[in-house]
C-alpha cells in the first residue's frame, strides 16, 4: 500500500512539474520569457528580436522582453541561454556570427550550438552590401577586382569585428575572387562606415537595413548586394555572383534557438507562432531590408548544420588566428 501510494505521488509530482514547465495552455511557457540578444540596442537583430518579441506577446498572452547581453563575441548571452532553466521562457536569438562562426574561430569554444541549443525557427535572413565611400573611384565589383589584383594588398576592408557577418562576406569574397585584401576590424558597424567614409578602409560588407539610410544619403556606393538574387529594397543593383564571383552568396540570418531540455510542446508551439508571425504582410513591412522566413524546427537544423559546415571551411581556408 505504501509502495502504491508512493508511485502516485511521484506520478502526481512528475504531472505537475510537466504542467508547470509546458503552462496552462498547450506549448505555453509558464512564467514571463526573455529572448536574449547577443548584440546591442539599435541594430539589426536587436530590430528584428525585438519585433518578434511583440508578436508573440501578442499571440501567446505572455509577457515577452528582449535582453541585449553584448561583449565577449556573443560567448556570455549564449551561455546564458544554454545554462538557462529549459522551460521555454529563455530564449536565444542566435545568428550567423555566434552559433555558426565564433565557435571555429575559438581553440576550446565553449558551447558547441548543435549540442546545447535547440532550433526553433530561422526567422529571417538579412542580406549584406558591398558598399565603398561616394567619392571611391570603383563603380563595379569588376573595377574593385581588377584594382586589387594588380595591387594585391593595398586595399583595406572594413568589418564589424572578427567573426561578424561583414568579416567573414569579406574573408570568402577574397577566397572566390582570389584577392589580396587587409582586415581592419571595428568594434562595431558605425566605426567602420566613418572610417569608409574618410578613406581609412576601401570597402565594407554592411547589411541592407543600416546601409539604405546612407546610400540614399548619397554617402555610400552600393556595388552589389551578397545575396544569391537581387534585393527588391535595390533592384538595380546586381549580385556579387552576377558581377564575376560567380556562386557568391551570404546572408546575415538570424534565428529563435533555445536550451536543450525544452519540452518539444514548446518548441513546436513556439516555432508555429514565429512561423506565422514572420509571413504575414505587417510583419515583413516592419522588418525593412530583411527578408523574413519561418522554418520549422527541422529545417532550421538541417540550415544550421550545412552553415556550420560551411564557415569552418571558410575560417580554416582564411589562416584567421584562434581566440
Amino acid at each position: 500500500m505504501k509502495k502504491s501510494f508512493g508511485k502516485l505521488i511521484g506520478a502526481v509530482i512528475l504531472f505537475a512539474a510537466a504542467h508547470a514547465a509546458v503552462g496552462q495552455t498547450d506549448g505555453v511557457p509558464s512564467g514571463p520569457i526573455r529572448i536574449v540578444v547577443p548584440v546591442s540596442a539599435g541594430g539589426t537583430v536587436d530590430i528584428v528580436s525585438r519585433t518578434v518579441a511583440a508578436g508573440l506577446q501578442k499571440s501567446l498572452g505572455q509577457s515577452v522582453i528582449v535582453e541585449n547581453r553584448t561583449g565577449g563575441s556573443g560567448v556570455p548571452a549564449t551561455l546564458n541561454v544554454i545554462n538557462a532553466r529549459p522551460d521555454g521562457t529563455a530564449l536565444y536569438m542566435g545568428t550567423i556570427g555566434t552559433v555558426a562562426v565564433n565557435p571555429h574561430l575559438m581553440r576550446k569554444p565553449p558551447y558547441d550550438p548543435m549540442r546545447d541549443l535547440v532550433p526553433i525557427s530561422l526567422v529571417a535572413d538579412v542580406p549584406g552590401v558591398l558598399v565603398v565611400a561616394a567619392s571611391s573611384p570603383f563603380n563595379s565589383v569588376n573595377d574593385l577586382i581588377d584594382y586589387a589584383k594588380k595591387n594585391p594588398g593595398k586595399l583595406n576592408y572594413g568589418s564589424s569585428g572578427n567573426g561578424t557577418s561583414s568579416h567573414m562576406s569579406a574573408e570568402l569574397f577574397k577566397q572566390d575572387a582570389g584577392l589580396d585584401i587587409v582586415h581592419v576590424p571595428y568594434p562595431g558597424a558605425t566605426q567602420a562606415v566613418l572610417d569608409l567614409m574618410g578613406g581609412q578602409v576601401q570597402l565594407f560588407f554592411d547589411n541592407i537595413i543600416t546601409a539604405l539610410p546612407q546610400i540614399k544619403a548619397g554617402k555610400l556606393k552600393p556595388l552589389a548586394v551578397t545575396a544569391s538574387k537581387r534585393s527588391h529594397y535595390m533592384p538595380e543593383v546586381p549580385t556579387i555572383s552576377e558581377s564575376g564571383v560567380p556562386g557568391y552568396n551570404v546572408t546575415g540570418w538570424l534565428g529563435l534557438m533555445a536550451p536543450v531540455g525544452t519540452p518539444d510542446a514548446v518548441i513546436r508551439r513556439l516555432s508555429t507562432e514565429v512561423q506565422q508571425m514572420v509571413r504575414t504582410p505587417a510583419m515583413k513591412a516592419q522588418i525593412v531590408g530583411a527578408e523574413t522566413i519561418g522554418s520549422t524546427p527541422e529545417e532550421f537544423a538541417v540550415y544550421l548544420k550545412a552553415e556550420n559546415e560551411r564557415w569552418a571551411g571558410v575560417v580554416k581556408a582564411s589562416n584567421i588566428p584562434l581566440n
